[in-house]
């Protein structure tokens, strides 16, 4: 079984296989060449791209002048495949390669609406280190009920949480109800303003805005988190 036929195993018809394939590659790319490297033509890519959005499999990243897309890794397919034989995970290796090939060239994913928003939750918590920087308050209330079980898992798993926050009401009842030996919590001094929800998780950096829209980016990057790792270290160490 090929690597196309194996995704194709998994629901994908031929031309959803070859353009995810072709993204895979590709790292973050436009639908122009997409449709190039795929074979596929341009308006099929357009509408085969967001068949795939749907199925969880890509992100999209709006530009003045384009839309941007990255592959979600192909380890969606395997957990949404309830049937698993031994020809499966024999071939996912070989998916897994293309992905992480474009591991040292910075991804980026782009997250809208709270479906999306809830998953790239379950992505964060499910690290076993976190680090926060928000205001609790600038959090949505149906956000925030799924991040308390969040927490709740995460405390249960022995989840490591550094968090700094807003000194806000809404924060300091946050940091009064959950700040444990695992869940650290700091405030920042009262001129400091945190309006946006920020994660250090990984290889990642999630930055949220819920202003006017749910939304978020994820950047993958080594270098770039060591510096936002960097950042917090030195304000989490100047905070008393």
């Amino acid at each position: 079984m090929d690597t196309r036929e194996t995704l194709q195993y998994f629901g994908l018809n031929e031309k959803q296989a070859s353009i995810y394939l072709a993204l895979l590659e590709l790292g973050t790319s436009s639908a122009p060449t997409i449709s190039k490297k795929s074979g596929v033509k341009r308006p099929t890519t357009y509408v085969i791209l967001q068949e795939l959005r749907q199925k969880g499999l890509l992100t999209e990243m709006p530009k003045k002048s384009k839309t941007l897309y990255t592959a979600k890794s192909p380890e969606i397919l395997l957990a949404a495949r309830k049937e698993q034989n031994e020809e499966i995970h024999i071939a996912m290796p070989e998916i897994l390669a293309l992905y992480n090939s474009k591991a040292e060239k910075p991804k980026v994913r782009f997250y809208q609406g709270e479906r999306e928003i809830n998953e790239l939750y379950n992505e964060i918590f499910a690290e076993k280190e976190i680090w926060f920087v928000a205001s609790i308050g600038s959090i949505p209330e149906n956000l925030m009920k799924s991040i308390h079980k969040h927490i709740a898992r995460a405390a249960e798993r022995n989840t490591s949480v550094r968090e700094i926050q807003m000194d806000d009401p809404v924060s300091r009842s946050f940091r009064k109800q959950y700040e444990s030996e695992t869940y650290q919590i700091k405030t920042a001094p009262e001129n400091f303003e945190l309006p946006s929800d920020n994660a250090i998780y990984g290889n990642k950096i999630a930055i949220f805005s819920y202003k006017n829209e749910l939304m978020a980016v994820v950047i993958e990057s080594e270098d770039v988190v060591k510096t936002y790792r960097s950042l917090f270290e030195m304000a989490w160490n100047s905070i008393e």
